[in-house]
């Protein structure tokens, strides 16, 4: 899921790029500041090196989940450099003091401007490893395939199919992935959850097809115009391809969603009686524009916001949630919540982050999604269903979700479903410390076993 919090500083994307040979003996090495954001303090840490007469840099921030982030033009004048960002709205103005070997600077982002102090750090880079990644020998095939969404004008959707050896006509699992433009393996944070999901579930004898968003990779379409249901009639063409396959059993075709991905696989099911099974990974059981003010809640809190600031966005967000919901017309809508911004003083801010905030509000996937209530869908569904939760998901609480999917399962009278917590996860089912966003990137592990052998075991019980 992604949340919709306005704040003065959304991005720390700080950048030292292009130096002239003037500067380098300054410029080059290993920087390290901290940024005084409000209630936060956050750490950042610049890598500038000589590259063919120039130094390009990149930057870390740790506290943020940020690694190896390239960005920016910058303007040498003897020791002052200005770097500036139009796309991220940022200026960083700084001197390099000879004397203390450091160097003084502003951060100016979105009206606010932070003075920030950079000196020499032993830290020379955060390296990303990421022991999952499957390796051969693979003890599956992998073929590269493409289907065809008869119910969004024929658009033709990529994806890759794995059927794992020496297991005739396995059952098959079609991933669905989470809210925001995704390829075949989910990739974000530099993990690719999906990869490790279908790796994992093919050496354990389940074929697995996953497939690029539409208007992604290889993908056809327009993601920008689709909602939900829209990407449910994907997972239902996918379902639909596989029933042609005669290397799978067509009668144990099922559905394992991530997050929004989770809301769109009982959504499909409950259209599609030839789905054999769902597995919600993380998905949403409670009406979304409340599932979206308590995540807003748990990330404000994970950022430490003042007790007063966060009711405050809570409320905003409210009243904002509740005119998409009730007025149909773009005009009027836009109108409604640039009002409301007005009220909570937002409309004095950034005009872009303004204008960002509105158009999503204006968008259809998001006009569909902060309406929809998961639990008609979900009480329809009658195959079996297996919904876990990371008890420290801060996105989809696990607590009021897993209890909505059990209401919704037991109203519709369903003879098989399982919902479990499993402790310690986060939303992205990684062995986390706090649950926060910024934790993903940094933690060595994309998918748990813990995760992977839940889903693995309850498939191979039942097929």
């Amino acid at each position: 899921m992604k949340r919709i919090i306005l704040t003065s500083i959304t991005a720390l994307f700080i950048m030292l790029t292009a130096m002239p040979l003037k500067a380098q003996k300054n410029a080059t090495g290993d920087w390290e500041g901290l940024l005084n954001a409000g209630s936060r303090k956050i750490k950042i840490i610049l890598h500038t090196r000589e590259d063919n007469g120039t130094v390009k840099s990149a930057m870390d921030s740790p506290d943020q989940g940020a690694v190896n982030i390239p960005l920016a033009e910058t303007v040498i004048k003897g020791d002052s450099l200005i770097i500036t960002d139009k796309k991220m709205g940022l200026t960083i103005a700084g001197l390099y003091n000879s004397s203390a070997d450091s160097i003084y600077g502003s951060f100016i982002q979105r009206g606010g401007n932070i003075k920030i102090n950079f000196g020499r750090s032993l830290i020379t880079g955060f390296k990303l490893n990421r022991p999952q990644t499957p390796k051969p020998p693979f003890p599956y095939k992998s073929e590269e395939v493409y289907f065809v969404n008869k119910k969004a004008n024929s658009i033709r959707l990529a994806g890759t199919l794995t059927i794992p050896d020496g297991r005739k006509n396995p059952p098959v699992a079609v991933l669905i992935s989470g809210s925001g433009p995704q390829n075949r393996n989910e990739k974000g944070f530099d993990h690719e959850p999906f990869l490790i999901l279908s790796d994992y579930l093919s050496r354990n004898g389940i074929a697995v097809l996953r497939f690029d968003d539409r208007g992604v990779a290889q993908s056809e379409g327009d993601f920008s115009k689709a909602t939900s249901y829209d990407f449910s009639t994907d997972a239902e063409a996918a379902v639909e391809y596989l029933k042609t396959r005669n290397d799978i059993d067509t009668k144990k075709i099922g559905l394992i969603g991530h997050s929004e991905g989770g809301l769109i696989a009982p959504m499909t099911a409950a259209r599609d009686k030839d789905v054999a099974f769902v597995i919600s990974l993380a998905g949403p059981a409670v009406t979304i524009d409340n599932l979206m003010l308590k995540q807003i809640e748990e990330l404000a809190k994970s950022e430490k916001r003042p007790a007063k600031d966060i009711e405050k966005l809570l409320n905003m967000n409210r009243e904002v949630f509740g005119l998409i919901k009730d007025i149909k017309d773009d005009a009027q809508l836009e109108k409604g919540v640039r009002e409301v911004l007005l009220k909570y003083n937002h409309a004095n801010g950034d005009k872009g982050t303004q204008d960002a905030f509105v158009k999503r509000c204006l968008s259809p996937w998001f006009r569909y999604f902060i309406s929809y209530n998961p639990a008609p869908a979900l009480e329809e569904v009658k195959c079996p269903l297996l919904a876990i939760n990371g008890t420290l998901d801060k996105q989809v609480d696990a607590e009021m979700n897993l209890t909505g999917m059990k209401n919704a399962l037991e109203r519709g009278k369903n003879r098989d479903f399982t919902v479990n917590y499993l402790p310690g996860l986060n939303h992205a089912f990684q062995e986390a410390k706090t649950g926060d966003v910024s934790e993903y990137r940094l933690i060595e592990q994309t998918m748990s076993l813990t995760a992977l052998n839940t889903i693995v075991k309850w498939i191979n019980e039942r097929f």
